[in-house]
C-alpha cells in the first residue's frame, strides 16, 4: 500500500542525492575545461611578431568575382608600431600608413619568395 511517510522520506533523499550530482558534474566539468585548456594551451604557438617584420593580413572583404577562390591574405605590410603584446600598426612597403590597429590573429608572417 501507499505510505505517505516513506513517500515523503524518499523524495527528501531523492533531493539529496540530487544536489550531490550536480556538485559532483560541476566537480567534473571543472576539471574537464581544465584539462582542455592544458592540451589547447600546448599546442598553442605564439604569434613572434616584432618591429620591421613583413606580414600578410587576413582579407576580410575579398573580391565577390573570384568568389570563395580569393585570396585569404593580402599584403605583404610591415608592423611600424607595436601597440600591445599582439597588437599591432601597419604600414604598406612604400611607407603608406594603414589606418587601424591589428591583432596578431589576422596576421600572418610574410615570408619573401628567393
Amino acid at each position: 500500500m501507499y505510505d505517505g511517510e516513506a513517500n515523503e522520506e524518499a523524495r527528501l533523499l531523492d533531493l539529496e542525492l540530487a544536489q550531490e550530482r550536480r556538485e559532483l558534474a560541476a566537480i567534473k566539468l571543472a576539471a574537464t575545461k581544465e584539462q582542455v585548456a592544458k592540451y589547447y594551451n600546448a599546442k598553442l604557438v605564439p604569434h613572434k611578431l616584432n618591429l620591421g617584420d613583413q606580414v600578410l593580413r587576413r582579407n576580410f572583404r575579398p573580391d565577390p568575382k573570384h568568389g570563395k577562390l580569393a585570396s585569404a591574405w593580402e599584403g605583404p605590410y610591415l608592423i611600424r608600431e607595436v601597440v600591445g603584446a599582439s597588437t599591432f600598426k601597419l604600414s604598406e612597403l612604400g611607407g603608406t600608413k594603414i589606418p587601424r590597429t591589428w591583432n596578431a590573429q589576422n596576421l600572418r608572417r610574410y615570408y619573401c619568395p628567393a
